[in-house]
Parts: structure tokens; sequence; C-alpha cells
């Protein structure tokens, strides 16, 4: 058999626990700082981010609350058709209660609520002909953009008028 091979410097015990020490007392700290000064840069980078976070949802407060102030209603839907928000005037105008307006309803929900409350002056035979035709003019399918090319009132209103979805009916 052969023999193993033997280095050809040979360390005590004593000298390893001393070059170990030696390697944790200089590469320890360094790499305490190195730690901290990456845990200062991603604390600086969270409460940049929480700032403009704070900001934004200020700024979110606002519109909210002058969109709440205006005569007329006001309803802002998602892409799949739930209330992102609705206003007072929204609210009083189609007798919607706190807790429906509050849960991110469906179109088609809040069209059936405004016509069994009254809020749409149907009888009960034609409310669910109306509810479907309006839900299904705001069908993804058929949904177009309303774009104003200029920036007067006027302008705006005569586009909405050529778009249903536009118009509220």
């Amino acid at each position: 058999m052969a023999e193993p091979m033997r280095f050809l410097i040979s360390l005590s015990d004593r000298q390893i626990r001393i070059e170990i020490m030696l390697v944790l007392a200089l590469g320890l700290p360094l790499a305490v700082i190195a730690f901290r000064a990456r845990s200062a840069r991603l604390l600086d980078a969270e409460r940049r981010t929480r700032a403009g976070v704070e900001a934004a949802s200020r700024e979110l407060r606002i519109l909210q609350a002058a969109l709440d102030h205006v005569d007329y209603g006001v309803l802002l839907l998602d892409e799949n058709l739930r209330a992102r928000f609705i206003n007072q005037a929204s609210r009083q105008l189609w007798n919607m209660p706190e807790a429906l307006a509050n849960n991110r309803p469906a179109f088609i929900d809040l069209m059936r609520h405004a016509c069994n409350s009254g809020a749409f002056a149907l009888p009960a035979s034609e409310r669910g002909a109306y509810v479907k035709r309006a839900s299904t003019s705001c069908a993804p399918a058929t949904r177009r953009r309303l774009t104003c090319s200029s920036p007067t009132a006027a302008s705006c209103a005569s586009s909405a008028r050529r778009c249903p979805r536009a118009a509220g009916s």
C-alpha cells in the first residue's frame, strides 16, 4: 500500500488556531462593515419608496375629496368593469348604500341595484333588458377609448355625445 502524501509544511494545532483567529480578526470587521453599508443603502431605498408612496397616497386622497364634492356623478371602472371609485353624487343618484359602493362592485351589479332601487324610472318588465344592454355596451370587446383633441370642455362634451359609454347611456 502506498503511504499517504505528507504536507511539506506541517503546522501545529496552535499555529492553525492562530491563523484562523487572525483571519477572523481581520475578516469579520470587514464583513460587518460591508453588511452595515448594505443595510444602510436598503433602509435609505425603503425610506425613499415609502415617502413616494405616501406622497402619491396624499395626492389620491386630495383627488378623491375633490371628486366627492362635484355635483355630477363620477364612476371610475377598472379593466374588469369593477368600480374603483364612486363619488357621493353617484351614490345619491343611484340610491347606493355605502356597503355596496365600498365593496368594488361590478358595473352590472351597480346597474341592477340602480334599477331595483328606483334610481331609473323603468317598469319592472324592462329592467333586465336595460341592465343587459347597458352592461353589454361597456363589455371589453365594445369599449373604445374616449379621446379629446381639444382641451376645451365643449369639444370633450361633443366627443362624449358620440360615444354612448362616455355619455353614460
